[in-house]
């Protein structure tokens, strides 16, 4: 399967609220997107979203409130000026 993470500013914040981004490439329905997530990322979707914009689809996933899923935190170290 092609689905990808998707890290951005705007991800980065809805992490924080237990929903991850991701890139979806080809013909896959939420039932087959959140089996992928469930093998691959150990986490259990709650629910799954997709948005398709400019050619591209996404999708949204939010996980149980004690599950998280690494490589999307954001840093919370900003140097002062």
């Amino acid at each position: 399967m092609n689905i990808t993470p998707y890290i951005t500013e705007k991800s980065l914040k809805l992490a924080g609220s237990k929903q991850y981004t991701f890139t979806v490439k080809g013909k896959f329905n939420k039932v087959s997107i959140a089996t992928f997530i469930t093998e691959h990322f150990h986490v259990h979707p709650v629910s799954v979203n997709t948005v398709t914009k400019n050619w591209n689809r996404f999708a949204i996933v939010r996980v149980q409130p004690n599950e998280k899923i690494e490589g999307f935190e954001a840093e919370t170290n900003k140097k002062s000026k």
